[in-house]
């Protein structure tokens, strides 16, 4: 073991003290030559903004897919361009109907949700030069140079309330036909009126469903795990709360199951995301994503205990976004996860503290002549310091991307992935001085620790890449359990194109 090199510099930052190796756990204040950290306190430096995306849901309004894979070396994100047949800009002669034959009928779209219209058919370098409002009804028509579909964007008029606006907006996220609104439910009892539409509880604990409102004289119909959302819904009689129980319907496994639960155990939750995807979708996507931190290591001749849950989390971030790192000059890239972490740790610390990226000389006689990696096993490698917050964005940059610090909280962290926003998360698995009990399972001795968090559930939970994970793959977190990671050493960092 050795003692980190920590600069004076960052002796107040708090940083994330990662396993030494998945069986070689780590405590606090021992000497760390192999604890993975990394810090996620601003700095004073300001994280890049710039041409950053809408603040509004892009999951809402625009498309935003990675398409993952589980190659090592990701392209970058392409939308597949739509097969659709156009119509003639008006005025040729195939825009004239013939003498006779019926005039064509007009396509119309419906949103529904607010959308962005955008005068390019793309996301990327343009602002939306406006928001169209739920439910608008779009004719589609051809653009100058006579398209109306590209990139899976329609091009659409709307008349925003007397002045008509032409742009294109996300297909995916219109309908061939206006959306039904649901009619209102008259309440039967003035003292526990029918909710509105889309009324959710979220669960704080395991909690039994039951048929009555009480604990007494009834077997429960089952129990309602942690961190399930549930819509309030009224019983036969138009009663949703009673004697301290609130009345839901429950989707267990595909089951639908309808009961009364004690409302103390649950809390105010939001209505399900639109365009979110499955719980095992969006697993499915972040397997492509995810990279063990000592596996990579031994790819390019570590000795797997190492401090890279930092520069491992910031490669996953990019390649959610389809970004990647640049190569080390004079270093070559055997095309493993390994050497893109490496790269990355280059990249955050080259030129600001040589002692921690990871990297040499290959002729310190000759600098032109490029680097190699640095000793990667045994005392005083620099793969086992300590990574920083200020360092983030040295890489993101290095990769064309752009990076902002938001609150290291669980809605501030969704909101930025309904952005199309992939996060960089800052925690600690220990609490006055013991492990706690009301996040994920740490692995490899993490204390302090750096996470990646991809994608968001349809039911609001959290898709977290974390490097040190025991089973070395992608977990769900729920609201509370990211809260609960994060609280202690609190950071967050959004990644962007």
């Amino acid at each position: 073991m050795t003692t980190i090199r920590q600069p004076k510099s960052a002796a107040s930052q708090p940083r994330t003290q990662s396993p030494s190796s998945a069986s070689s756990p780590q405590t606090k204040g021992a000497s760390q030559g192999n604890a993975a950290s990394t810090s996620l306190k601003p700095q004073g430096k300001q994280a890049s903004s710039t041409n950053a995306l809408a603040s509004t849901s892009k999951l809402q309004k625009d498309a935003f897919a990675a398409s993952a894979s589980a190659s090592s070396k990701l392209p970058p994100v392409s939308l597949q361009a739509r097969s659709a047949s156009s119509p003639a800009p008006a005025g040729s002669p195939q825009g004239v109907a013939a003498l006779g034959a019926a005039a064509p009928q007009p396509e119309y779209r419906y949103n529904v949700d607010v959308l962005n219209l955008r005068s390019v058919p793309s996301i990327a370098g343009n602002e939306p030069v406006a928001q169209i409002p739920p439910n608008s009804k779009l004719e589609v028509t051809p653009d100058a140079n006579g398209a109306t579909r590209q990139n899976d964007f329609v091009h659409v008029s709307w008349n925003d309330n007397g002045t008509q606006r032409n742009g294109w907006v996300y297909e995916p996220f219109t309908l061939s036909e206006p959306r039904a609104e649901p009619a209102p439910t008259a309440p039967t009892d003035p003292t526990s009126p029918t909710p509105p539409a889309g009324e959710y509880v979220r669960t704080t604990d395991n909690v039994r469903l039951r048929s009555v409102p009480t604990t007494v004289g009834n077997t429960p119909l089952g129990t309602v795990p942690q961190g399930t959302r549930l819509e309030v819904t009224p019983d036969a009689s138009g009663e949703t709360r009673k004697d301290g129980f609130v009345h839901v319907s429950w989707n267990d496994n595909g089951a639908q199951r309808e009961g009364w639960v004690s409302e103390q155990y649950t809390r105010a939750s939001s209505a399900p995301i639109p365009g979110a995807k499955s719980e095992e979708e969006a697993l499915e996507d972040a397997s492509g994503l995810y990279i063990n931190q000592f596996d990579a290591e031994k790819q390019v001749g570590g000795d797997a205990r190492n401090a890279n849950c930092g520069p491992t989390s910031v490669v996953v971030a990019l390649r959610a976004q389809g970004l990647e790192v640049p190569e080390i000059p004079g270093q070559p890239h055997n095309g493993t996860d390994g050497a893109d972490i490496q790269a990355a740790r280059f990249h955050m610390y080259n030129g600001v503290d040589d002692t921690r990226d990871g990297v040499e000389l290959r002729d310190p006689s000759d600098p032109s002549a490029g680097y190699q990696y640095a000793k990667m096993s045994g005392d005083g490698n620099e793969n086992s310091s300590y990574t920083y917050f200020n360092e983030v964005d040295n890489a993101v940059s290095a990769a064309g991307g752009h990076s902002e610090t938001i609150g290291a909280d669980s809605d501030s962290v969704a909101q930025a992935l309904k952005d199309g926003k992939s996060v960089v998360l800052s925690g600690t698995f220990v609490e006055d001085g013991k492990e706690k009990t009301d996040t994920w399972t740490r692995g490899g001795g993490a204390q302090e620790h750096v996470v990646a968090v991809t994608g968001i559930t349809d039911d609001g939970n959290f898709i977290v890449c974390d490097p040190a994970y025991p089973d070395r793959r992608p977990i769900v977190a729920t609201p509370e359990q990211l809260d609960a990671f994060m609280r202690g050493n609190e950071g967050a960092i959004a990644v962007y194109r």
